[in-house]
């Protein structure tokens, strides 16, 4: 499974970092090299595949832009999504979800949202204050799975 987490601020830093715990994902950020999260007061490196563009089709794509550069990280994207690509932006309202949408009617694109108080506090490291995130989304028994197992 080709996973995809585009944005390397706190949320998509996050997602990348949790998600890499268990499973093989490309972190997408043209800012950052490596990654290390802050939570709980303990400081931890985590090994997602960082690169600053997409190279593969991938079966996952978890957008964690900020708003005004999510069209232009999408059209990036738009050869490496296929039919059977779930998308999940994790943005503020519901904009992105019905501009994905539109960029990619071939895929499974959700309605999603996080919860989470995360940050870059430097240009490698995200400080997460509180007990992580809770990620909630339509149903869909893939990303249930997954991010069961990445807890």
């Amino acid at each position: 499974m080709n996973i995809a987490v585009v944005g390397g601020g706190g949320v998509g830093g996050y997602m990348a970092a949790k998600l890499s715990q268990s499973f093989a994902v490309v972190l997408i950020s043209s800012s950052l090299k490596q990654l290390f999260i802050v939570e709980g007061g303990e400081k931890k490196e985590y090994f997602p595949h960082i690169k600053k563009a997409p190279d593969k089709p991938y079966d996952i794509v978890i957008f964690a832009t900020k708003s005004y550069d999510l069209e232009k990280k999408a059209k990036e994207l738009r050869s490496f999504v296929h039919t059977d690509t779930i998308i999940l932006p994790l943005l503020n309202g519901i904009e992105p979800y019905e501009k994905l949408r539109a960029l990619f009617p071939q895929a499974k694109v959700l309605k999603g949202a996080i919860y989470i108080v995360a940050k870059r506090s430097d240009s490698d490291t995200i400080e997460v204050q509180g007990k992580g995130a809770l990620v909630v989304c339509e149903k869909n028994g893939v990303l249930a799975d997954i991010f069961d197992k990445a807890g």
